[in-house]
């Protein structure tokens, strides 16, 4: 078993591997994955931050240093480097001093007196002795290209060189170089490297091996070989030393993909092995661990990610911690290249320690939240939503059919752990029920908060059973709508239970003395009642119909909620428009019967001179069977002057306004034979408004 880990992702980052980051005085790792941005992991809590640093050119980072409460960013081949205040945001440019034309590396003095950059093209050193002090260039007596460099715990840096291999030992605070000296190997393409006891270990990359170094007689000893490197590993890649053990990057072979097996999409969700995306950027989702203590050799492999292959970039560590940044790169069809970009997330040594939840906010904007996820659910994600009971894959489902972002998934999962209950719901319950008298009327408010505090997502579904984290989402389906509503009506003393209906699930609430059902997420507030008493759950199963007179507004979805953001509609396990959901009927007993689909309403079409036809689509429905369409025009945006009322078959009908350059008001209703049992069945109402105006006046007026 490796090392221990924990990954943490930001779904909301989207980007590709950089080079390596680094990790300033507060505990922020600063990384660049993206043009112009900077993002900043905070070990400790798992907050990230983003910068815009205009500075950068429209490039990305090869390099982040931290650096006496400044950011250093490389960005290879440009005549300047960017130092960046993260406090502030704000930057500057830095220009690099002739004969250098660009930085690639660099590396900081362990105990932070000054720092050196690299050109790794030229074998230039440049000496920074403060953030916006100008570099100085420390000439080498060498030629060639440098192939690493790094600090040693003896003060040194050890920069070493290929073609043939060897090695150059500079002491920063005298500026000078040694003599460089031919390693034993003169094939040998060092890389990744790291200290321990006295032995620098340096990766040797051609041969798959491991080179030790003796600081103190500067000898090298005998190899070490790496077993099993081949198929599927290319060559070893940069590396870092933590607690003792050595940690290198492995770059993998071009057609093979890691050992950890095919990714398989969402569980079961794929009918056929996918090809990794683990290749993507030279990486793989696991680094090799060496212990020279024992000198054996394992492996630290990233948790499956159940949307991709998360592949492991550069490493940092300051000897006790490390921290590794990756992305989740999508998975991809057998014969198609690996993603390139994908959820930026950071594997590191320590668990950090996440904020619990604090009192709930009331004034959560639900607007903003569905904003959010119209046309919301990603390109690179599946358009089908696979389960396994339910709905099985379809042949071609490509990329990973998540239904709701992993990694914030996980956060909410994590801080709902450490948040106290009790005192959570009893916190919320008081902020809630505050001046409320009568149990009726506080569980009415209970409904009302929690259909209002949860939308009935269609797509991208939290799958949690933690009441906390599903309010928190502010996301969730019916019996997670009851878990919330039973941990609120416990808090306020309220004896409540959960009723399985078919293909449903309510609550129950006891209060003056019988039981009366909580569908919060269907009803909210206004429950199915009779004579103004709501009724129990044995009251409305005798009486299935009774309540399809109550409106499900949760299932009339805003059709942007139910597309990707390339504007493909999502099946599968998920809730389509209105009409593919029954009448809640079903769910009390009575046989499946499904609404007609709303009858969106078209621009209207002008009419002779003084009319026009007003024009919907025509709604189907599941089963068959004829639908009428109920149309009301009116004359103002609340429905309470009437200009016409109509009921038709066709899916057209003309009308005269009485009034040019006056906006009118369109509801259209599709309605069909279940009115026979219950004659006050809802129908929710398609709607459009229109102006007739002159056929030359410029303009939109929802007339064609």
């Amino acid at each position: 078993m490796g090392p221990e880990s924990w990954l943490y992702r930001h779904d909301e980052v989207d980007g590709e591997h950089s080079g390596g980051g680094d990790v300033d005085a507060q505990g922020w790792l600063w990384y660049s994955g993206a043009a112009n941005r900077l993002w900043g992991h905070h070990l400790a809590t798992a907050r990230w931050r983003q910068l815009a640093i205009a500075d950068m050119g429209g490039r990305q980072a090869t390099r982040v240093l931290a650096w006496c409460g400044r950011l250093v960013v490389i960005l290879g081949p440009r005549p300047y480097y960017v130092v960046v205040d993260p406090d502030t945001g704000t930057s500057c440019r830095q220009p690099l001093p002739r004969p250098v034309t660009q930085v690639t590396d660099g590396a900081a003095s362990p105990g932070g007196e000054c720092l050196l950059l690299f050109d790794r093209d030229t074998g230039q050193v440049l000496k920074l002795d403060a953030p916006d002090a100008a570099p100085r260039v420390l000439h080498s007596p060498c030629s060639g290209a440098w192939a690493t460099a790094s600090w040693a715990r003896d003060g040194h840096v050890y920069l070493t060189m290929v073609e043939p291999a060897r090695i150059v030992r500079l002491d920063p605070a005298t500026e000078r170089f040694a003599p460089p000296e031919a390693l034993p190997w003169p094939a040998a393409m060092p890389t990744g490297r790291f200290e321990h006891q006295g032995l620098l270990w340096v990766a040797d990359t051609a041969s798959g091996r491991l080179l030790p170094l003796g600081l103190d007689r500067q000898r090298w000893l005998e190899p070490v070989p790496v077993p099993d490197l081949g198929a599927p590993w290319r060559g070893i890649g940069t590396g870092f030393g933590c607690g003792g053990r050595g940690y290198f990057r492995l770059t993998a072979a071009a057609a093979h993909t890691a050992q950890n097996g095919d990714v398989q999409c969402h569980a079961a969700a794929a009918d056929r092995p996918r090809q990794g995306a683990d290749r993507a950027a030279g990486g793989l989702d696991r680094l090799l661990v060496f212990d020279p203590e024992g000198g054996g050799f394992d492996w630290l492999v990233a948790p499956p990610q159940p949307d991709g292959v998360p592949v492991l970039g550069p490493g940092w560590s300051d000897g006790r911690q490390f921290a590794v940044t990756g992305v989740v790169a999508p998975v991809t069809e057998p014969g198609e290249p690996p993603a390139p970009r994908g959820t930026w997330f950071v594997l590191q040594s320590q668990p950090a320690q996440e904020p619990a939840f604090g009192r709930h906010d009331l004034n959560w904007d639900r607007s903003a939240h569905l904003r959010r996820w119209r046309r919301g659910y990603p390109a690179d994600r599946s358009v089908y939503l696979p389960e396994p009971r339910w709905s099985p894959p379809v042949r071609n489902l490509r990329g990973g059919a998540t239904q709701y972002p992993p990694g914030n998934a996980a956060e909410l999962e994590r801080r709902a752990h450490r948040t106290a209950p009790q005192r959570y719901w009893s916190q919320l319950a008081d902020d809630l029920l505050d001046g409320i008298q009568g149990d009726a009327a506080r569980v009415a408010r209970v409904a009302d908060f929690v259909q209002q505090a949860l939308y009935y997502n269609p797509i991208q579904a939290l799958s949690s059973g933690n009441p906390i984290a599903i309010l928190e989402a502010h996301d969730g389906r019916c019996g997670q709508g009851v878990a919330v509503t039973l941990a609120l009506l416990g808090a306020a003393g309220i004896e409540a239970r959960r009723v399985d209906l078919c293909h449903h699930t309510v609550a129950e609430a006891h209060y003056d003395g019988a039981w009366h059902v909580v569908d919060a997420l269907f009803f909210g507030a206004c429950q199915p009642s009779r004579d103004g008493l709501v009724l129990a759950v044995a009251d409305l199963q005798r009486e299935p119909y009774w309540a399809d007179a109550w409106p499900q507004s949760c299932f009339a979805y805003d059709e942007e909620l139910l597309r990707s953001e390339d504007g493909y509609q999502v099946l599968g396990y998920c809730f389509g428009p209105w009409g593919s959901e029954p009448f809640y009927s079903y769910y009390l007993g009575a046989a499946m019967d499904h609404p007609p689909t709303l009858p969106t309403v078209l621009p209207a079409a002008r009419h002779g001179t003084g009319a026009v036809r007003v024009r919907w689509c025509e709604s189907i429905r599941r089963g068959g069977g004829p639908v009428e369409y109920r149309v009301r025009v009116w004359a103002d945006r609340q429905g309470t002057q009437s200009v016409l009322a109509a009921t038709t078959t066709a899916t057209q009908l003309v009308f005269t306004p009485p009034e040019g350059n006056y906006l009118y008001y369109v509801h259209v209703q599709a309605v069909d034979e279940h009115r026979q049992l219950n004659v006050d069945t809802w129908y929710p109402a398609a709607r459009g408004n229109l102006v007739l105006v002159p056929e030359n006046q410029y303009g939109w007026y929802g007339v064609l």
